[in-house]
């Protein structure tokens, strides 16, 4: 059953298919969309009214991941998976699915579950592989059983410890991934000048340990709109002034790093 591991937001009680919808047995009702997948967000978990990234985000985030620029990324975080031989996965935060729907095919019987906040990024991704159970989700408020999965992919979403903690096995692994430093630098040097803003991101908890961490680094060359669709799906276009992302409109094609750092943690 594809949703097996879903619970009910309201009551926490175990979610069964009937026809079209997934009900619990207090009569709590969700229908399945035709795209394939069930929004399980309930409307206090909310922060706005359409929550998570927009429809100019998504759309330019699946147009630039669909030209398979970070191919390397999902296939080392693939590897990881493989090396400590999980296969009940939930990408926390799955946005469109990119990552979800490769890593699926990359792990022999893997079971896949995804969950993000935004409901359109959702449904793009459901779209994607009618095999994966996705929902649309908070990941600090996740609709899924205990001690389920014995792994949680996080990639560049927010690291939900104490839910990871709930429905991550004993023996489980969270596969988180996040900037380094030199990540999209030539980019940022254009928009930012001598302003460039490195990451500061880091991975701190003491539900979980970290056991192993890599580095995953490249060039990639981008054409003009594909600057364009990795603008539009980071923060820098929504947080940056105008007259500094003006600064881009001359460039026709670049050649960009890419800097990942994977780190792998486990129960403390």
């Amino acid at each position: 059953m594809r949703f097996e591991l879903f619970i009910c937001p309201k009551c926490k009680e175990n979610l069964f298919q009937k026809g079209g919808s997934l009900i619990c047995r207090n009569n709590h009702c969700y229908d399945i969309a035709k795209e394939g997948y069930v929004n399980l967000m309930l409307a206090n978990d909310k922060h706005s009214l359409n929550p998570g990234d927009n429809d100019d985000m998504v759309a330019s985030r699946d147009m630039f991941l669909n030209q398979n620029h970070y191919s390397n990324l999902v296939k080392s975080v693939s590897d990881v998976i493989s090396k400590y031989k999980k296969t009940i996965l939930l990408d926390a935060g799955c946005g469109t699915g990119y990552y979800t729907s490769i890593i699926k095919k990359n792990i022999e019987n893997a079971c896949v579950y995804g969950i993000d906040i935004s409901k359109k990024a959702v449904k793009v991704a459901a779209k994607k592989d009618k095999d994966i159970s996705f929902a649309v989700s908070s990941v600090f408020a996740t609709p899924l059983k205990d001690n389920t999965f014995d792994a949680i992919i996080s990639i560049f979403s927010p690291l939900a410890f104490d839910e990871f903690d709930r429905v991550l096995r004993e023996d489980g692994i969270v596969v988180c991934v996040y900037p380094g430093e030199k990540h999209l630098i030539e980019l940022k040097k254009i928009i930012y000048g001598d302003e460039t803003i490195l990451n500061d991101k880091s991975v701190s908890s003491d539900k979980f340990k970290s056991v192993e961490k890599l580095s995953v680094q490249g060039y990639m060359d981008l054409d003009n709109d594909d600057i364009f669709n990795l603008v539009r799906m980071t923060p820098y276009f929504y947080t940056t002034p105008k007259e500094k992302l003006d600064n881009l409109n001359c460039v026709s094609t670049l050649s960009i790093q890419y800097d990942f750092i994977i780190e792998v943690l486990k129960k403390n």
